[in-house]
């Protein structure tokens, strides 16, 4: 069965939220968000604000997703091929200096350190249902909102290829079964055929 929407979007916030921090045991390298969560709108000082209450902060969004027509030749008939792309935000709050914010040091990492950790989780995750079984896929890693001296911000993105649903219709078209060329027709006063150029096509 082809994966919704949701299904993927289930799996990619089911990767993120294994890079939660345990509350019990504290942030190891592994394990460093300490908010992971969903977004929507537009990522601005404000909206990261009301969004994230701890930081460094693991954000996921649906972008949206479009249509790329796959063709066959089979009655005419076509399948929709959905490209569905979602953006994590990493975001870490900072008032260090560019260097502890962009790279970070063990135990305290910095915004790439992050992206790296959300790389890992997410690029190449094999998701039930996607088109022709390809895999969750990372498109690319840029800056999404920098505040000197208080928070800095990458945006990650990936996409992902499924077979988008579709109305339950009947096939009223008849298959062309077989092709024969060239062939006498029995009690006819046509001269036999050359067997050369005899041919009997199935399909």
């Amino acid at each position: 069965m082809a994966a919704t929407l949701a299904q993927v979007d289930a799996a990619l916030y089911a990767a993120l939220t294994a890079l939660l921090t345990n509350v019990t045991t504290g942030p190891p390298d592994a394990r460093p968000f300490a908010l992971v969560a969903r977004f929507v709108g537009d990522l601005t000082a404000d909206s990261l604000q009301e969004a994230c209450a701890q930081y460094p902060a693991c954000l996921l969004r649906f972008d949206g997703e479009t249509s790329d027509r796959d063709i066959s030749t089979v009655s005419g008939d076509s399948e929709e091929r959905g490209r569905a792309q979602w953006t994590v935000f990493v975001a870490v709050a900072d008032p260090r200096s560019p260097d502890d914010v962009i790279v970070g040091a063990s135990g305290v990492p910095g915004a790439l350190t992050l992206a790296g950790q959300v790389l890992s989780a997410c690029n190449a995750l094999l998701t039930a249902g996607l088109w022709r079984w390809r895999r969750i896929r990372y498109v690319d890693t840029r800056p999404a909102l920098v505040r000197p001296g208080s928070a800095y911000v990458v945006a990650l993105r990936f996409e992902a290829l499924r077979a988008v649903e579709q109305a339950t219709t009947t096939q009223t078209s008849v298959l062309l079964t077989s092709i024969r060329g060239d062939v006498n027709l029995t009690g006819t006063a046509d001269p036999p055929p050359d067997p050369f150029e005899t041919f009997d096509a199935d399909t």
